[in-house]
């Protein structure tokens, strides 16, 4: 499924929340390739079990910033934090 062209990313997605079917975000193109390139420049690495010093392959990208709450970040590789500095919003684990 694709985001429709006629309304927002933040839009559709509050849409899909609405309507209980988020599921279809995560099924869309938009969503796939970003979250395959994620994984890639990761080396498929979970970053948590990597800050403990091991070594465990990443399956799935996480949101930092729940698509729930900031469905306008959803496509975001990463976000300013309020100290100013850039922080990653989409973490492989």
């Amino acid at each position: 499924m694709r985001v429709p062209i006629d309304i927002s990313l933040a839009a559709w997605i509050r849409d899909l929340i609405e309507k209980d079917k988020l599921y279809q975000f995560y099924k869309s193109k938009e969503w796939i390739t970003l979250r395959d390139d994620i994984l890639r420049e990761h080396h498929y690495e979970c970053q948590h079990c990597l800050r403990h010093g091991k070594y465990t392959r990443a399956y799935m990208v996480h949101h930092v910033n729940e698509v729930r709450k900031r469905p306008d970040m959803a496509l975001t590789k990463t976000y300013i934090d309020r100290e100013g500095r850039e922080q990653k919003n989409l973490v492989p684990l």
